[in-house]
């Protein structure tokens, strides 16, 4: 989605800017938020260009070996069309397509030669009328997108039998060899079906130009989100009020889904590491633990932060909560070429356990960060960090007997130098964080309204009281719903 005027993108600088233009940094590349574009659709665009595309399947193509093929599907779409579809992380990154179904054809000769080939659905005007136009093999242009050809997805087994005919490898994404009967597809004996997966993951992890600016913008967004729950928050709302403030400054800023469950656990449910429900009524006094990321144009941020529901830490939650940052300082800096996950764990660890906190902290500090939260999973913790790759650092302390869970987390790209860390636009340290709630009044913290039923009409004769007592909806008007 745009922004529909200038109004919003200054709300988002007017949140984030005060916070992570001028901010000192880990690593000593101190790009600021100043300098990042907001406008959505040149962002995604840009990210997105047919250039860019036709770049990485020639990668990919180069990584396989001679004599194979690689056919990788889109989602399927859902059963309804009112459901909600998320394409493929796979096929987003080496197509652009956000719908099926498609497929990507990648073949290579025994001379190394390469075809690259997309398969559309014909043009349904049917389907149109109710779900609007889509790529198509009647729209679309094979120069224009960068492929060698462009064909029918009805041909689909007759081009994959074809190729299979002269390879000794076939390389899967989005499809399970079980089910390559339903598409009449036949893999000859001496052929050897493997996942295109980690191939793939390994062509994600390092992000290009584009790839970082969309990071960046869900980052900015998440950023802003989470300043607003801050200004937000009270005693005696429910979680799912704070997770509602968060989860509409996603879609207010053009983020169309949130990366992954929003975690908003307070007081107990602080320590619940992937706690969701989020339904628990929030205490004075309570810590909670706010692991949110939006999901723009496919691309998933994922920052921590943990604040007080009172707006002031008691001293022993401004205790641990300062063992935590300085742990996770500790972990950025640790991010740097050369060095692994593992490494930048060890930094942050070491400092909790020597404060006397180390069976408080259950989990891991890091993980991969791009077009899925964790991405992905099939690189190895001992893989070598490189300019390009992007990593969150997580360090807590859970301490459930005492009702304090503390995690911050920041997603960090690793640039030439050391590293950037890309979410400094949310407030980090105690001081800046209650300063920033001090006397705040955010989006949601306005008091509900009750719901007003339409079509109401008065009533000629008051209730009875005790009628009135027992239900509370009663009164003096008669509901009449439409």
């Amino acid at each position: 989605m745009r922004l529909n005027s200038a109004i919003p993108v200054m709300c988002l600088g007017a949140f984030i800017l005060a916070f992570g233009a001028n901010q000192t940094n880990a690593g000593p590349d101190k790009t600021g938020l100043t300098q990042r574009p907001t406008d959505n659709e040149t962002l995604i665009k840009n990210g997105f260009k047919h250039t860019v595309l036709s770049k990485r399947r020639r990668a990919l193509l180069k990584k396989l070996p001679n004599s194979s093929v690689l056919l990788l599907a889109a989602a399927r779409p859902p059963a309804e069309d009112y459901d909600p579809y998320r394409q493929f992380p796979d096929f987003l990154y080496l197509t652009g397509l956000e719908q099926g179904p498609c497929y990507l054809l990648l073949i290579k000769n025994d001379k190394g030669q390469g075809q690259d080939i997309l398969l559309l659905p014909r043009r349904d005007r049917y389907k149109e009328m109710w779900e609007g136009k889509k790529p198509s093999l009647n729209s679309e242009s094979a120069t224009e997108r960068g492929h060698s050809s462009l064909e029918d997805t009805r041909k689909l087994s007759k081009l994959v039998n074809a190729a299979l005919k002269n390879s000794k490898s076939f390389y899967l994404g989005g499809l399970k060899k079980k089910k390559l009967g339903d598409w009449d597809i036949k893999v000859p004996s001496g052929v050897s079906v493997k996942s295109a997966t980690l191939a793939i993951a390994k062509l994600r992890l390092v992000k290009d130009a584009g790839e970082i600016a969309l990071l960046e913008r869900a980052i900015d967004i998440t950023a802003a989100a989470q300043i607003e729950a801050m200004k937000s928050i009270r005693a005696g709302q429910y979680e799912y009020e704070v997770q509602a403030c968060i989860e509409y400054m996603f879609k207010r800023y053009g983020a169309r889904l949130p990366a992954f469950n929003s975690i908003c656990g307070s007081g107990p449910k602080s320590c619940v590491l992937h706690y969701s429900a989020n339904t628990r009524r929030m205490k004075k006094g309570d810590l909670i633990v706010a692991d949110v990321g939006a999901n723009f144009a496919g691309y998933c941020a994922d920052v921590t932060r943990t604040f007080p529901i009172s707006g002031t830490f008691s001293p022993r939650q401004r205790e641990i909560y300062n063992i935590v940052l300085k742990a996770q300082e500790a972990g950025i800096r640790a991010v740097k070429p050369g060095a692994t996950l593992r490494d930048v764990h060890r930094a942050a660890s070491n400092v909790i356990r020597k404060a006397g906190y180390g069976r408080y902290f259950q989990h891991g500090t890091s993980h991969w960060l791009g077009l899925e939260t964790h991405d992905t999973q099939q690189i190895s913790l001992n893989t070598v960090l490189k300019p390009g790759m992007v990593l969150t650092v997580e360090p807590g302390i859970y301490i459930a007997a005492e009702e304090i869970g503390v995690r911050i987390e920041d997603d960090v790209l690793v640039t030439k130098k050391g590293c950037r860390v890309l979410s400094n636009g949310v407030p980090k340290t105690v001081d800046e964080i209650e300063k920033i709630m001090k006397n705040a009044k955010g989006i949601g913290a306005r008091k509900v309204a009750p719901v007003i039923l339409r079509g109401i009409k008065k009533s000629k004769a008051e209730p009875k009281k005790e009628d009135s007592e027992k239900n509370p909806l009663s009164g003096p008007t008669k509901r009449r719903l439409y």
